[in-house]
């Protein structure tokens, strides 16, 4: 029997690449990792905004995952044939990922400067 991809799988797939992406920032992190970030500073702790974006980061792709790997499901509980649909399916979820990947550096680096830069001029107009 050939092998034959189905939305279904294509959908658990995603749905599992979701909670990896979720648990990261809840679940997967290290006490001495914590530790580092909580560490008080005297302003502003960039390493924790920096958690924190990341996190945010993660999450938004992690639930956009899981969505997406929930309709997947669903269509393929429906019992339509769609081996290409399934395909296509996965090729989306691929790109999706190495979007997730390659601009993840830059975005959290992006948005935490912007963050922080904003926060700066708060406190320095409240001065």
């Amino acid at each position: 029997m050939p092998f034959e991809l189905t939305t279904n799988m294509v959908g658990l797939i995603l749905d599992i690449c979701g909670a990896w992406l979720l648990a990261q920032g809840l679940v997967l992190n290290r006490d001495r990792h914590l530790g580092e970030v909580a560490s008080p500073y005297w302003d502003l702790n960039p390493k924790l905004l920096r958690e924190l974006v990341t996190n945010a980061y993660d999450a938004r792709f992690g639930v956009g995952f899981l969505i997406f790997g929930f309709l997947l499901q669903f269509d393929g509980s429906l019992g339509r044939r769609g081996e290409s649909v399934a395909w296509i399916s996965l090729a989306l979820a691929v790109t999706a990922f190495l979007v997730w990947l390659l601009r993840r550096s830059y975005s959290v680096s992006e948005r935490s400067e912007r963050i922080l830069t904003s926060q700066k001029k708060a406190i320095e107009a409240a001065a």
